[in-house]
C-alpha cells in the first residue's frame, strides 16, 4: 500500500508540474502581450516566470520521487538533482558572487552585496549537499552533481561570453575536485561531527574557491580595478561560510 501511494504520488507531482508549467507558459505570453518585456531582476521573479520555474521543479522532482530505491541512483536521477540546484542559481543569480565578481572591487554597498552573495550560496551548497545524504549516493555522483550545476549556471547566465563561461565551468571542476577527498573523509570516518565538519569544510571551500576566480578575474577580465578586500577579509570569505555550514549540519543532524 505504502508503495502505491508514493509511487501514486510521484505521478501527480509530475503532473502537476506539466499543468503549473503550462499555466506559466500562457500566463506569460499574456503578461508580455499586456505589461511588455520584464528587465533586470523582474525577469527572474515576475509570477508568470515563478509558475514557470515551480512547474519545472515539480517535474525534475517527479524524477527523483519516481526513483525506484535509494540505494542506488541513476543517471537521470542525479542529473535532476544537479538541475534542481542549478534552477535555484539560476533564480538567485542577482546573488550569485561568481555572476557579479566585479563587486568585489568597490568599497561601497557592493561590497556588502558581493559578502551576502557569497555567504547566500555557500549555504545554498551546503544545504544541498545535507539533502543528497538521505539518498545513498557515491563521492563520485556528488561530484557530478556539484559540477554540473556549475556547468549549467555558466549556460544559463553567460552565454555568448566564452570566456568567463570557461572560467566558471574550470572554478567547478577544481571545486568538486576538492570536494573528493572531503566526501572521502565522510564516508570513512566515525567522528560524531562528521556531518557538521564536512558542511563547514564544504561550504568553506566554496569560498575559497571564489577567492581563486576573484583573482583570475583580476587578471583577466578586471585588471584596470584593484581588488579592496585585505588578507583578513578574504579570510572572512572562508571563515564565515565554514562557520555557517558548521551550524546548518549541526541542526540537520540533530533533526535526522
Amino acid at each position: 500500500m505504502e508503495k502505491y501511494i508514493s509511487k501514486n504520488s510521484s505521478w501527480d507531482m509530475g503532473f502537476l508540474g506539466i499543468t503549473i508549467f503550462g499555466i506559466g507558459g500562457v500566463s506569460d505570453a499574456i503578461w508580455h502581450t499586456i505589461l511588455g518585456i520584464e528587465e533586470g531582476i523582474e525577469a527572474l521573479i515576475s509570477p508568470s516566470h515563478l509558475f514557470l520555474f515551480i512547474g519545472g521543479f515539480l517535474m525534475l522532482a517527479h524524477i527523483i520521487a519516481s526513483q525506484p530505491s535509494k540505494k542506488s541512483l541513476d543517471f537521470s536521477t542525479i542529473i535532476s538533482i544537479a538541475s534542481i540546484y542549478s534552477l535555484i542559481m539560476f533564480i538567485t543569480q542577482f546573488m550569485n558572487p561568481f555572476l557579479s565578481v566585479y563587486e568585489f572591487f568597490f568599497t561601497d554597498w557592493k561590497q556588502e552585496l558581493a559578502a551576502g552573495s557569497l555567504f547566500f550560496q555557500a549555504l545554498l551548497t551546503n544545504i544541498v549537499f545535507l539533502y543528497i545524504l538521505k539518498f545513498n549516493i557515491s563521492k563520485k555522483q556528488i561530484v557530478i552533481i556539484y559540477l554540473t550545476s556549475f556547468l549549467l549556471l555558466s549556460i544559463h547566465a553567460l552565454l555568448g561570453d566564452q570566456n568567463k563561461m570557461i572560467l566558471i565551468i574550470l572554478t567547478g571542476f577544481i571545486y568538486s575536485v576538492i570536494l573528493i577527498p572531503i566526501l572521502h573523509w565522510f564516508f570513512q570516518t566515525k567522528n560524531p561531527l562528521k556531518i557538521q565538519i564536512s558542511g563547514a569544510l564544504i561550504a568553506a571551500t566554496y569560498g575559497g574557491i571564489l577567492i581563486l576566480y576573484i583573482f583570475i578575474s583580476s587578471q583577466f577580465f578586471w585588471e584596470t580595478l584593484e581588488i579592496k578586500w585585505r588578507f583578513y577579509g578574504l579570510g572572512g570569505l572562508i571563515f564565515m561560510p565554514g562557520l555557517f555550514g558548521f551550524l546548518i549540519g549541526n541542526l540537520y543532524s540533530k533533526n535526522s
